[in-house]
């Protein structure tokens, strides 16, 4: 499945659960990730800050499922992933929610087919469903399909790899291969991707008075058990979550993909008989130079370029679009730079970067605090470690598979439940681990691509991509959830190993 295909080498995948301990019982509330950048949403193409002074700090999240409902040739679909969600500080109304990259859809992009999206929220032995709006999906969809449409068969595939909605897959698959030639015969690999990692933004739109009610109850749980969360990350930590995260919103993908359409299709751009190299580019930043040059969007018709940004874009990005498209006054290479771009801004990180530019810190933060994570965690003062241990650093969440029944998701310390990690030195965007099934610490299998793995007790950096090899896409079987109880748990029932 395509669904996506960006010009950032972390194609639209979505990403989803959070951390927790050890076999935590279903009553522990999760911990994750709060961003507080001011004006985080609805900024427009160029005007994206990233606010150092804001503070990221651990925070209990709601856990469950996802569902997405569409209609396909005329018969009703639907995908099911497992999910966390971050509500605001406020009401709840605004969330963020992390869900796998193949929960989305396939919607032809000239389909009128709305997709209904509903969460639901694990809260007293049960689950509330709350229908939710994801801002833009449908543009999100609909940009996927068009570049699959026009760009994809226009570039050999060789090229294309790394920003192909799959790549995180095939990565997996090969470093999977060359890990396992020291893996034990009765284990199994999973590969965790960085570049399957998505967080989206959606809005509650729920009017069901019992769910809302329900709803306010969790949400007064959250706030009753705050102090219990983590206090603010070290400071190279802090700014690293918001690179990853700007880096995997699915919003930013799509704003930072149309800015580079639009350079693509710049009528200085067109003109030009040649297009020089970039003076200075790192060997991972090329492909998103694969492009260049090659004038896909200037040899569209005209008509199939502003039904391409007309369907991928609000009508006032739009013009913004349509002004990067006009431009005949700034000099090509400062546009270049401006909307696809490679080296960071003299400004530093004040202004929204490209693609390229955030590709390379992106990726500096994850070998440091993911692959080499532990080694560089025993060098932190204790202060800074918050009281965490080693055991506490890494975590996974993921659907629970005790009976067909089950439909739990379950927290995992990763320290014990693992037979074998991959050594540093290795994989630059995954993490890998090999496990024993017959423990009943972890029990992948398909569909599960919602487990995620976190560090630092609760802040998520990569997706479960694959389990031996083998893709995790598609979605969880869409069973009946049962309901919350009516009152809420007595003390006893929270068990003690809750942080």
């Amino acid at each position: 499945m395509r669904p996506f295909v960006g010009l950032s080498s972390l194609a639209l995948s979505l990403a989803g659960c959070a951390a927790g301990a050890i076999k935590t019982p279903a009553n522990c509330p999760s911990r994750f990730v709060a961003e507080e950048i001011q004006n985080s949403m609805n900024h427009g193409l160029a005007g994206d800050q990233l606010n150092l002074n804001s503070t990221l700090t651990g925070i209990q999240a709601l856990r469950g499922w996802m569902d997405l409902t569409w209609d396909a040739d005329g018969i009703r679909k639907q995908k099911r992933c497992a999910m966390s969600l971050v509500p605001d500080v406020s009401d709840g109304t605004k969330v963020m929610i992390a869900a796998a990259n193949h929960c989305l859809p396939e919607v032809p992009e000239n389909s009128g087919s709305v997709v209904e999206s509903k969460v639901h929220v694990y809260f007293r032995d049960g689950y509330i469903p709350i229908s939710i709006d994801i801002h833009n999906l449908d543009k999100v969809l609909k940009m996927g399909q068009l570049i699959n449409k026009f760009l994809v068969p226009l570039i050999p595939d060789a090229q294309l790899a790394s920003w192909l909605p799959d790549y995180a897959a095939s990565n997996c698959t090969s470093w999977t291969s060359d890990f396992r030639q020291g893996s034990a015969q009765d284990t199994k690999t999973a590969c965790f991707s960085r570049t399957d990692l998505r967080i989206i933004d959606a809005s509650v739109i729920e009017t069901g008075t019992k769910q809302l009610e329900l709803y306010k109850a969790a949400l007064t749980e959250l706030k009753r058990i705050r102090g219990a969360s983590l206090a603010d990350l070290p400071n190279e930590l802090r700014l690293g979550i918001q690179l990853l995260w700007r880096s995997t919103n699915t919003e930013d993908i799509r704003k930072r993909n149309l800015r580079a359409f639009a350079y693509l299709s710049n009528v200085q751009y067109c003109a030009a008989t040649s297009i020089p190299p970039p003076e200075s580019i790192a060997k991972e930043n090329e492909i998103f130079f694969v492009l260049d040059g090659k004038k896909m969007f200037c040899n569209m018709s005209a008509q199939n370029r502003d039904m391409f940004f007309k369907l991928s874009s609000t009508d006032a990005e739009f013009d913004r679009l349509k002004a990067i498209q006009n431009d005949d006054k700034t000099p090509l290479l400062e546009l270049r730079n401006r909307h696809i771009g490679c080296d960071i801004p003299p400004s530093g990180w004040a202004e929204e970067m490209s693609s390229c530019q955030l590709i390379s810190p992106t990726r500096g933060f994850f070998t440091k605090w993911v692959r080499d994570g532990l080694a560089n965690f025993q060098l932190l003062g204790e202060s800074e470690r918050k009281g965490l241990t080693p055991d506490d650093y890494f975590n996974v969440v993921s659907p629970s598979h005790k009976s067909a029944a089950d439909v739990g998701v379950h927290f995992f310390r990763l320290a014990s439940n693992t037979e074998r990690v991959a050594p540093a030195g290795g994989y630059l965007s995954a993490f890998l681990f090999d496990y024993l099934p017959s423990k009943n610490f972890f029990q992948f299998q398909k569909g599960d691509s919602g487990s995620v793995l976190n560090i630092f007790s609760g802040y998520p950096v990569a997706v479960l991509s694959t389990i031996n090899g083998e893709p995790t896409s598609g979605g969880a079987t869409v069973t009946p959830l049962p309901e919350p109880a009516e009152d809420a748990p007595t003390p006893s029932r929270v068990s003690s190993t809750c942080r």
